[in-house]
């Protein structure tokens, strides 16, 4: 059966290039098409304020930090330039996700050449689909907006491709590549990478770690200034405190997220003990499971580094970006188990255990999804359970249908092709939030932006409630500071908790509710103060608080959810 022929509807006749493409596009498009919100709104400003100089010209964060991801910046302008409305992010942001997936098959493809690639992808879309690929920590592979991580995705998942294939030149420059953009990427490509040659130690070992790491030991270099300021700084004991503990513990401090490990393991699980044994010693073969294991151990030592004892430095390298990258090879290598478990399922036909195998492992993963990923998530799940018995079923009936082997690979896709669909479009709910580009902001933030556009000059400084977090970039206007984006070198780090502190009137915040209780506490005479501490033009507050019990102030704009107070 040729590629041209491989699956034929009606008429129609599928190939399996257009069958990969096809599940590429819905996957990608399943993530969504946004701007202007998420992370964006912290690592477009620089980009932006490039574009128009007289943007945020007042915002402490965009001019008077140390930026992390300053070459990012430069594709911000650039795309701001082409499309001032944000469509080229969330065109860039979709088709780098396309071809991120692409080269997922081409990986599964290269391993798996005569083992049905195609089946064990369909498998693997639908855990992606069904997953969206969040893990520890926050972790993630696709995201719903253009960011740093998306270029270093794209280029962490082509390396690995490129790696399998020998071709370490090119896999190390696009490590690098990506590095540049997020260093976090870097940090950790290169032990990863560097264990394994190490690891490997054979005649080209010398060779084949010079192609692959020198790349990102040039990139490193550029990054080394804002790594130091970062990590060496008198005041890093304390910054790092207030980053890790404070700001952001649902990524740095583990205790607080122990129940998302048991995905984690639980896909690694299905990797060791469903797909492990029937992997085939072939060279590439054996370099996907090296590498597999170096990634898990990796993540595990970290894991244990900072549940067992905490070691903030250890926390600080974020070493759980690697994790949902780890999952994706256990699916991988389970996916193939799947598969190679039911083609014994045919030849044996009918046999109780491969029932049981998908009724346990599927219970085991529904219960833990059903608590870690939320409903909908685990209605997918049953449908993957399904899918496995489906598959045993039809091993049951051979004889009744008569299937060839060619009609079963046949009837094998199209029920793994049906599964996927219904996995990718099944969160039709939160489509309208996965579309903004097309379905726009809410309204209120709409209207507010919009009147601030008509009304007040480019240069003005507002003080917003912290957690509105879309208001700088969609108002473009400058602010005193938020909650969403803090710096990154340790002394704007303290400076950026002190004005936390002032613009909440607290001494002592600790966690984001903090944050948002003493805002919304303010007297008409502790908001004077900040106000005119940081010589601010306009507040905004919440409609909810009755922004008329600030008679210091007057109302010059409200809806149901914001208005904005000026000095009297």
């Amino acid at each position: 059966m040729t590629d041209k022929q491989f699956l034929q509807i009606g008429s129609i006749q599928i190939s399996s290039t257009m069958l990969v493409l096809f599940v590429s596009i819905l996957l990608a498009l399943h993530h969504g098409f946004t701007a202007n919100i998420g992370n964006q709104n912290t690592y477009f400003l620089q980009g932006l304020h490039y574009f128009q100089p007289d943007l945020f010209a007042r915002d402490w964060l965009t001019n008077e930090t140390t930026h992390y991801h300053p070459y990012f910046s430069w594709i911000v302008h650039s795309l701001y330039f082409i499309t001032p409305s944000g469509w080229s992010f969330g065109i860039l942001n979709s088709l780098l996700n396309v071809i991120s997936i692409v080269y997922i098959y081409k990986i599964i493809e290269t391993i798996f050449k005569e083992s049905k690639p195609l089946l064990i992808f369909l498998i693997v879309a639908s855990f992606i689909a069904a997953a969206e690929t969040y893990s520890i920590g926050g972790s993630y592979i696709f995201s719903r907006t253009f960011q740093p991580s998306t270029i270093a995705t794209f280029t962490f998942i082509a390396g690995l491709y490129y790696f399998l294939n020998s071709r370490y030149l090119h896999s190390g420059i696009l490590l690098a590549i990506g590095g540049i953009f997020h260093v976090n990427f870097l940090i950790l490509g290169i032990p990863l990478y560097g264990a394994y040659h190490l690891y490997q130690r054979d005649k080209f070992f010398i060779r084949n770690s010079l192609k692959q790491l020198v790349p990102s030991f040039i990139v490193l270099l550029l990054h080394l200034p804002v790594i130091i300021a970062a990590s060496l700084s008198p005041d890093a004991t304390q910054a790092r405190y207030i980053f890790q503990e404070i700001h952001a513990p649902q990524h740095y401090i583990p205790m607080t997220y122990l129940r998302e490990f048991l995905p984690f393991y639980s896909w690694h699980f299905l990797a060791f003990v469903i797909g492990w044994k029937y992997l085939p010693s072939t060279p590439i073969i054996n370099k996907f499971k090296k590498l597999f294991i170096i990634q898990f151990v990796f993540i595990t030592i970290a894991s244990i580094l900072t549940t067992v004892v905490f070691i903030p430095s250890v926390s600080q390298l974020y070493v759980w970006r690697l994790a949902p990258f780890s999952v994706l090879i256990a699916q991988i290598i389970g996916s193939y188990g799947i598969i190679k478990k039911t083609d014994v399922a045919y030849k044996n036909e009918f046999s109780a255990k491969y029932i049981s195998l998908f009724l346990i492992y599927g219970g085991l993963i529904y219960f833990i999804w059903n608590n870690h990923y939320g409903w909908f998530k685990s209605v997918t799940l049953r449908s993957l359970l399904f899918l496995g018995l489906t598959i045993v079923v039809c091993g049951f009936v051979k004889k009744c249908l008569q299937l060839t082997s060619a009609n079963r690979l046949k009837l094998q896709t199209l029920i793994l092709l049906i599964l996927f669909t219904y996995a990718a479009v099944i969160p039709l709910r939160e489509f309208p939030n996965r579309i903004n580009l097309i379905t726009g902001l809410p309204v209120a933030e709409v209207s507010l932006y919009n009147w601030i556009d008509r009304n007040i000059s480019k240069d003005a400084l507002f003080l917003i409630p912290p957690h509105f977090q879309n208001f700088r970039l969609n108002a473009k206007r400058s602010i005193v500071v938020d909650w969403k984006s803090p710096p990154i070198v340790a002394s704007e780090i303290i400076e950026w908790y002190n004005r936390i502190e002032d613009i909440t009137n607290y001494k002592g915040i600790k966690s984001p509710d903090d944050v948002r209780a003493y805002y919304e506490m303010h007297t008409s005479e502790s908001l004077l103060h900040v106000y005119k501490k940081y010589n601010c033009d306009y507040i905004v507050v919440h409609t909810k608080v009755n922004p008329e019990k600030y008679s210091d102030f007057k109302i010059l704009y409200s809806n149901e959810k914001y208005t904005i107070i000026q000095q009297n």
